[in-house]
């Protein structure tokens, strides 16, 4: 990976971490909202891991605003967080927020996040937490991603991106973006999506990278016995 491209990945991930680190359009005022559904509330432990984000990243943007200079200040900052639940079955939770970031500038930045909730545990799990063996599935997972981030590319370029273009690599989706089950079949799971913010697959203009993937039994079948009844089994 070139040094460019390192540097690109490590400002897409950044985002996510410094509020303040973006632009957008001009508004009257700072303005900072962190939402989630009532429903939430519902799971106390979660409930409270979200308060606890949003008072760390609010802290944050406070420090920013303070340490703006005066013509910074005239731009306004800003940080939006709405999280969403995205899918739920009697035992799993996963909640999804789109982000958003200003601080000046031609642009802000947007991103995605996740949370795959555990409700029988009563804590987060990471995709890959879901499997005995972490390396061995995503070895398998990453199999049909890359396939399909090069569709995607395709499709939005007209052409084939060399491996060896900036855009061109397949960026690890469980480092630089959000990994989580899609399309609910009664209480089981289907495929498995992702979602890449800009400058991570592709530039800026490219926005977000969304697609899923199959999750055939050679995924499944590596699932830990508490999760296996999370996706519903296919060859």
């Amino acid at each position: 990976m070139n040094i460019f491209r390192s540097a690109l990945l490590a400002l897409a991930a950044v985002s996510a971490l410094s509020p303040a680190a973006f632009a957008h359009e001009d508004h009257d005022k700072p303005e900072f909202s962190y939402t989630f559904p009532d429903s939430v509330k519902a799971h106390p432990a979660l409930a409270a891991q979200l308060e606890k984000r949003k008072a760390e990243i609010k802290t944050e943007f406070d420090k920013d605003l303070a340490d703006a200079s005066e013509d910074s200040k005239l731009n306004n900052y800003q940080y939006q967080t709405d999280w969403k639940v995205d899918s739920e079955t009697p035992d799993f939770l996963v909640l999804l927020s789109s982000n958003y970031t200003y601080s000046g500038g031609a642009h802000g930045m947007f991103w995605s996040s996740a949370i795959l909730w555990d409700k029988k545990q009563g804590k987060e799990v990471k995709f890959l937490d879901l499997f005995a063996d972490p390396e061995k599935a995503k070895a398998e997972i990453m199999l049909g991603y890359c396939a399909m981030l090069d569709a995607e590319r395709l499709v939005l370029r007209g052409e084939p991106t060399p491996k060896d273009d900036i855009f061109g690599e397949c960026v690890d989706p469980f480092e630089f973006g959000i990994v989580y089950p899609v399309k609910l079949n009664d209480s089981s799971y289907l495929r498995i999506a992702f979602t890449l913010p800009p400058y991570s697959a592709g530039p800026y203009v490219e926005g977000e990278y969304e697609f899923d993937t199959a999750a055939p039994d050679r995924i499944t079948s590596l699932l830990k016995p508490e999760y296996k009844a999370l996706f519903q089994t296919y060859m």
